[in-house]
C-alpha cells in the first residue's frame, strides 16, 4: 500500500493493532510482497527461518500463496467485503465499487469494515444480516437515521424552517443524531425536544362529543379494562356512584373489557355521551397548562416543524387545533390518514421514506414493520400524561418491566451514533457532501425485517415498549 508509514500505523492502531518491534513497508524498503522479495528481506533482516514467521493477509496470492511457497506459515484472512457478500440478504445489494455512488460506497464499506474486520469469526452465520444489537445499530439504524437527517436538512432549506421540534420519545434519539450531523455546519438549525404524547395533546383539544369520538376511534384498543381506556384516552376516573348509574342504565359493565377494531366505536357512543361532562371538565382543566408549555417552547409560529416517526399526524393536527397556528410535520413514514389530512387542509405533512401508506401486504416494510423502528428509536423514559399548573409535566408512574432492554437499546443507538459520527468525518475531511439514499435504506430494512434470523429475533425480543394507549401494556 503506497501510503506513508505514519498513515498506515494510524490505521492499524485504530483497528487495535500496535506494539510492533519493526515495521516493514513496501514503499519504504523498495520491495514488494507479490515478488517474494519483501519476504526474503524480512527473513534476512530478522535472521529467522521461514517456519518461524506467521503471515496474516487477505490477498490470495501475495499474502497466502507466495509466503506459503517460501515456507512461511500463511493464514488467509477473508476480505470484509467478501464476507459481506457471503450473506445472502446482502449479496445482490452491494454495487460494483466503480459505479457506486459515494453514499453507497460509504454505507457498504463502513458496514463491512465494522462487522468483518476481525481475523476470525467463529460464530459467523450467513443467516444473520446483523447478528447483534451493536451490528443492527451501526449497519441498519445508522444509515436510516443518517438518511433522515440529510432529508431534514433539505426540508429546512426548502421550507424556510427556523426550528425543528423533535417529539418525545423517539425524537430524543433523532434530535441527538441530527445535532451531531449538523455539528460542523456554519449555521445549524435550532432544535428542541418536545415533551408530548397523544394523550397529553388530544385531551386539551376536546370541546364536543365528536372530538371525544375521534380520539376513541383513532387507535384500536386490545381488551384492557374500560377504566384503563378512560384514563388513557380522556384522563378521567369515574367514581363508584357514576359507575352504578352507568351499569343501571346498561351503558357499560364496569368489569367488561373493551375492544375497538378498525376504528369502530358504535358500541361506545352511549357511554361517551353520558360521561361528556366529565371529559369536558378534564379538557378544560388541562388546556391552559398545555398552552403555557407549548408557547414556552415557541411552537406558536409558522417557521416551526414537528419531527417524529409518523404515521397519521395526530400530534401535529392537535397542536394546530390547540394553538391556531400552522405547523409543518416531518416524519420517517406517513400513512394515508396523515397524507390525506395534509392534502385536504393544506398543511405540510411529509414522509422521508414512505408517504400515504395503507396497511396492505404490498405496503413498504418500513410501514408494515414500523414497530421494529419504534423499538430501535424509543427512549427508556416515562410517558408524558398531561400538563399541569404553569406548564409542568406529569409523567406516567413507572411500570414493571418498562425498562426491559434499556441496555440493548442504548448499545444499538450508540452504534448508530458511531456510524453517523464517521459519516460526518468522511463528509468533512474526505468526500464533501454525499447522500445516503432513502431507497437504499428502505431496501436494507426490507431485507432485514422480512426475514429475521433467530439471532436477530432474540435482539428485538429483548426490547420492550409500553402501549397502554392501545390497551396492550408492556409489549415485547
Amino acid at each position: 500500500m503506497f501510503l506513508p508509514q505514519d498513515a498506515i500505523e494510524a490505521m492499524l492502531e485504530k483497528c487495535g493493532i500496535s506494539g510492533w518491534d519493526h515495521f516493514y513497508l513496501s514503499c519504504e524498503v523498495g520491495l514488494r510482497k507479490d515478488s517474494g522479495k519483501l519476504y526474503q528481506h524480512v527473513l534476512n533482516h530478522e535472521n529467522v527461518s521461514p517456519s518461524e514467521i506467521v503471515m496474516f493477509g487477505d490477498n490470495e496470492r501475495s499474502d497466502f500463496q507466495i509466503p506459503a511457497d517460501l515456507g512461511l506459515q500463511a493464514i488467509h484472512v477473508m476480505k470484509p467485503s467478501n464476507l459481506l457478500k457471503a450473506i445472502p440478504r446482502f449479496a445482490d445489494l452491494i454495487p460494483d465499487a466503480r459505479s457506486a455512488s459515494p453514499g453507497e460506497q460509504f454505507v457498504f464499506g463502513a458496514i463491512a469494515a465494522e462487522n468483518f474486520s476481525s481475523v476470525s469469526f467463529p460464530q459467523f452465520s450467513a443467516d444473520d444480516m446483523f447478528r447483534s444489537a451493536q451490528q443492527i445499530g451501526y449497519g441498519l439504524l445508522g444509515p436510516i437515521v443518517l438518511s433522515f437527517c440529510q432529508w431534514l436538512e433539505r426540508k429546512v432549506a426548502e421550507d424556510g424552517l427556523k426550528c425543528l421540534h423533535f417529539l418525545a420519545r423517539e425524537g430524543k434519539f433523532l434530535k441527538r443524531a441530527f445535532d451531531l450531523w449538523q455539528r460542523t455546519r456554519p449555521h445549524p438549525t435550532k432544535t428542541e425536544y418536545l415533551l408530548i404524547s397523544r394523550r397529553a395533546i388530544t385531551v386539551p383539544c376536546i370541546s364536543e362529543i365528536s372530538d371525544a369520538l375521534d380520539i376513541a376511534s383513532a387507535n384500536d384498543f386490545y381488551g384492557a379494562s374500560i377504566e384503563s381506556f378512560l384514563v388513557e384516552r380522556f384522563g378521567i376516573t369515574l367514581d363508584d356512584a357514576t359507575w352504578i348509574e352507568i351499569e343501571r342504565r346498561k351503558l357499560w359493565q364496569r368489569d367488561q373489557p373493551l375492544e375497538i377494531r378498525n376504528g369502530s366505536v358504535e358500541h361506545l357512543k352511549p357511554l361517551i355521551a353520558r360521561i361528556m361532562p366529565e371529559i369536558i371538565s378534564e379538557a378544560q382543566a388541562e388546556r391552559e397548562s398545555a398552552l403555557t408549555y407549548f408557547k414556552r417552547m415557541k411552537l406558536d409560529n409558522k417557521e416551526s416543524a414537528v419531527v417524529d416517526v409518523g404515521y397519521g399526524g395526530t400530534i401535529q393536527r392537535h397542536l394546530i387545533k390547540l394553538l391556531g397556528t400552522e405547523i409543518s410535520g416531518l416524519y420517517l413514514v406517513t400513512d394515508e390518514r396523515g397524507h390525506d389530512w395534509g392534502v385536504q387542509s393544506g398543511v405540510s405533512v411529509n414522509g422521508c421514506f414512505v408517504e400515504g401508506a395503507s396497511r396492505t401486504p404490498q405496503a413498504s416494510p418500513m410501514f408494515l414493520h414500523s414497530f421494529l423502528i419504534e423499538k430501535m428509536l424509543s427512549a427508556s423514559d416515562r410517558q408524558v400524561m398531561r400538563y399541569t399548573g404553569d406548564g409542568e409535566i406529569e409523567f406516567r408512574d413507572f411500570q414493571e418491566n418498562e425498562d426491559k432492554g434499556a441496555d440493548t437499546r442504548t448499545e444499538m443507538q450508540d452504534a448508530a451514533i458511531k456510524f453517523i459520527t464517521e459519516a460526518a468525518t468522511i463528509r468533512d475531511d474526505l468526500l464533501g457532501e454525499f447522500t445516503v439514499s432513502s431507497k437504499l435504506c428502505e431496501t436494507l430494512f426490507a431485507r432485514f425485517s422480512t426475514h429475521l434470523s433467530p439471532n436477530e429475533r432474540r435482539v428485538f425480543e429483548n426490547l420492550a415498549l409500553d402501549d397502554f394507549y392501545c390497551g396492550r401494556g408492556i409489549v415485547n
